[in-house]
């Protein structure tokens, strides 16, 4: 189900995974998300004012803007005017554009077009069919219609009389209301992969399956996504599994250049199981890794899979709670805290001393542990990727643990220890 509540206390207490979430309310504007300011007289909303620096082409704005739960501002009287006017910090674009057919101008919120406030002479070309709020000058907080592929700054507004929606489904894959977990692109389409050929034999045990985008073509959300890559699965002994997902073809992907020189075991007696919920052609692709004794699920694709070539992002639910691991990062304890609020860690490496805060240090250690149950059952995962990446942990609407794992570059490759101890 969508992440939406209809009472407003409600929705800044729920969230969605992946970064695209609901808002969180800051102790300075308690209704609005941290780093928005509340406009009360002015209208219901919240609003975000981009720095002078961060500047995007149009199409991008209105995503950046979307990913809170927004859209960039619609304008109605002249008090939404000054105060959009006076927080602006450099020319930004609107929510106006005629992109429909180059001459009748509306909101990207669907709200009527009942005010203007064009400079002189404007609108002045059918080809350029975005609408920027001038900054500075003679003109200063006047319309410009300009080329939507300029890149400028940009006012976003998130209306609180209306439901938050995610643009992420949160639900569990194969559960019964039958949606997909679904996360999507610039052009409105669903990012992820599909079944597209039955299990192939590997030189060795195990297996591997050719995904495939769900859309042709692909849908992406930060770079050019691969279309097909492959999911591979190798048994390597009774306790350590291996799980790879990387390009299908002739692609040179940078892969950690160091031996592991594993210890090969007797796989048969393994202690786990890989299954594909559905391996049929066309099905949303789904797996799940099972301790055979307990029948616990240690890990999982929660969610959809991004394959980019300069993003990289793979969900797993979690057993339980008792995550530790991961470095290195400054935390208040050993064993890491879950609450509904998202908390995000990068993996990058810097010289720096641990002194406070929730940085990134000096070393990098991409492996964390999961004690499953009362008894004990504990497992680990390595992910061996050498590039900058970031680790992301929350609880779900009903209170279990998910982990996201995300890498700007190389593959995904992921060595599951089975302990159990």
């Amino acid at each position: 189900m969508a992440c939406f509540k209809r009472a407003v206390f409600l929705l800044f207490t729920l969230q969605c995974i992946n970064g695209l979430r609901c808002p969180v309310p800051s102790a300075r504007d308690p209704l609005c998300p941290r780093g928005w300011t509340y406009a009360n007289d002015v209208c219901d909303c919240c609003y975000k004012f981009s720095e002078s620096w961060d500047r995007l082409r149009y199409e991008k704005a209105e995503r950046k803007c979307a990913q809170f739960g927004g859209s960039l501002v619609s304008i109605h009287g002249d008090s939404e005017q000054t105060f959009i006017h006076s927080n602006i910090k450099a020319p930004s674009w609107v929510g106006l554009n005629s992109r429909r057919d180059g001459q009748t101008y509306e909101w990207v919120d669907g709200t009527p077009l009942d005010y203007t406030n064009w400079a002189a002479g404007e609108p002045s070309s059918d080809s350029e069919q975005c609408v920027e709020m001038i900054h500075l000058g003679d003109n200063a907080g006047k319309w410009n219609d300009n080329s939507c592929d300029t890149e400028l700054s940009y006012a976003c507004q998130l209306d609180l009389t209306k439901e938050c929606e995610s643009l992420f489904s949160f639900c569990t894959p194969g559960s019964q209301t039958g949606e997909p977990c679904q996360l999507k692109g610039e052009e409105n389409e669903i990012v992820g992969y599909q079944v597209a050929s039955p299990m192939i034999p590997i030189d060795g045990p195990g297996f591997r399956v050719l995904l495939q985008t769900n859309t042709p073509g692909g849908s992406s959300l930060y770079s050019e996504p691969f279309l097909e890559i492959y999911f591979e699965a190798r048994y390597i002994s009774e306790t350590h599994l291996e799980i790879k997902f990387y390009p299908a073809g002739d692609v040179d992907r940078y892969e950690v250049p160091v031996p592991l020189n594993l210890e090969e075991g007797d796989w048969t007696q393994s202690l786990y199981e890989v299954i594909l919920r559905d391996n049929s052609a066309g099905s949303p692709f789904d797996f799940y890794v099972r301790r055979k004794d307990t029948g616990t699920i240690i890990f999982e694709n929660f969610g959809p899979l991004i394959f980019e070539d300069q993003f990289l992002q793979f969900t797993t639910s979690l057993p339980s709670e008792r995550l530790y691991g991961f470095g290195e990062n400054v935390h208040e304890t050993y064993r890491h805290r879950f609450s509904s609020e998202h908390r995000t860690f990068p993996m990058f490496t810097r010289d720096l001393s641990p002194y406070g805060g929730y940085r990134n240090l000096y070393g990098m250690q991409p492996y964390y542990q999961v004690v499953e149950d009362e008894v004990g059952n504990t497992h680990g995962v390595l992910i061996l990727n050498s590039n900058a990446m970031e680790y992301e942990y929350a609880l779900k609407e009903d209170r279990s643990p998910y982990l996201t794992l995300r890498s700007i570059g190389g593959i995904f490759d992921f060595h599951i220890l089975m302990g159990p101890s």
